[in-house]
């Protein structure tokens, strides 16, 4: 820890840290003035450890940002944090993905959320948490006016939980970061949740990948984005199987709601009739920033019709073309488009390129000292906190 002392975070290697440890790190935390954010991901943290974190915790309110992903805290870990967090002012962020907590666990973290007023951040993904679970953080959702993001990817919520939470959605006025990733909502699931964001003005990020959404869903998320209360501007929708027409939907929604930033739709059996729908949006210069259409089967097609968009296109500066077929044949339109200065980055990883073709656009790249490539994935640390 002697190198770490004076960082404004502290990351714990990835091994069972023993009770020693933990009085350790708790002497250490009680006296430092930096850490603002400690992560202790995949440490074996049990309950009893963490009630030696805490108890330093409360004696150093620097501390606003605790990542204990994937440990061993369970039910019992979640009500201590519960205990706590009805008396704590300075956590921000608390990430708990991973922790085998379940209903009993969320109801523990609900009661705590109804009393809390400075807790802005939950990740509560990969908990088995249920119906009951995903009810209790729902009704507390309905007082709570504090959380500004809640993670519930891959809590084993079904529609009639996620009716609870379309309920809250539509009172909440704070929440604007919603993760629902690999529920298996289906297009009922999608039903319910646009119904909400038709009348929800705060939510701005939606993440509903890997859901089994359709097109009838995309249909359904159109008609939201389309009413001019929602206030959704980042939507992800990989790994669902909305094909061309649920693009299109989407893309018909964009043609109205002019605020969408960031929209990813990755692996959603998109052919090149839908990517027409998207060169459209692109060349309109719908104030897109970040588009994302990785793992189609577009092929060179797609860039031929990038290459004309982006003629007309001063906004967009993210995009994700990983796996979609590409081969040396589309190097020149690719040149065209490296030249436009408002794009930062592109990522191309996974796509059939020759090395003399990759080495091409490198070089075209560096023309732009603000711009970045990349033909291998680049995995951004999680912005905690």
């Amino acid at each position: 820890m002697n190198s770490e002392r004076e960082k404004s975070s502290i990351r714990f290697p990835q091994y069972p840290l023993s009770m020693d440890d933990m009085y350790l790190i708790s002497d250490e935390l009680i006296s430092n003035n930096c850490w603002t954010t400690i992560y202790m991901w995949k440490t074996f943290l049990e309950k009893k450890y963490l009630a030696v974190l805490l108890s330093a915790i409360k004696l150093n309110p620097i501390v606003i940002c605790l990542s204990l992903d994937w440990n061993r805290l369970g039910d019992d870990g979640a009500a201590l944090l519960s205990s706590f967090l009805q008396t704590n002012t300075s956590l921000r962020g608390i990430y708990l993905n991973g922790n085998n907590i379940s209903a009993i666990g969320a109801q523990a973290l609900a009661d705590a959320l109804n009393l809390n007023t400075t807790l802005t951040y939950l990740e509560l993904s990969s908990n088995p948490l249920g119906d009951d679970g995903i009810i209790a953080l729902s009704r507390v959702l309905q007082k709570n006016r504090t959380l500004q993001a809640l993670n519930l990817n891959q809590t084993s919520m079904t529609h009639n939980s996620l009716q609870h939470l379309a309920d809250a959605l539509e009172i909440n006025e704070s929440l604007k970061i919603l993760y629902l990733n690999n529920n298996l909502l289906g297009d009922k699931g999608i039903l319910i949740i646009a119904g909400a964001l038709a009348r929800n003005s705060t939510l701005s990020t939606l993440d509903l990948s890997k859901n089994n959404i359709t097109e009838i869903g995309a249909n359904a998320i159109e008609y939201a984005l389309k009413q001019k209360e929602t206030a959704l501007v980042n939507l992800f929708l990989n790994d669902n199987p909305i094909r061309d027409l649920g693009v299109k939907s989407i893309v018909s929604a964009l043609h109205i709601n002019k605020t969408s930033k960031k929209l990813k739709l990755e692996s959603t059996d998109m052919t090149i009739d839908g990517a027409c729908a998207i060169a459209h949006i692109i060349r309109m210069n719908y104030h897109l920033v970040n588009l994302a259409l990785s793992r189609n089967p577009l092929g060179d097609a797609l860039i031929h019709l990038l290459v004309d968009a982006f003629k007309a296109n001063d906004t967009l500066q993210h995009l994700y073309l990983n796996a979609i077929n590409l081969t040396d044949d589309c190097i020149p339109n690719l040149m065209a488009i490296l030249k436009k200065k408002t794009l930062n980055s592109i990522e191309l990883v996974k796509n059939q390129f020759t090395d003399k073709a990759k080495l091409t656009l490198e070089q075209a790249s560096k023309l732009n000292p603000t711009y970045s490539l990349y033909f291998q994935f680049s995995f951004e640390e999680k912005d905690h906190c």
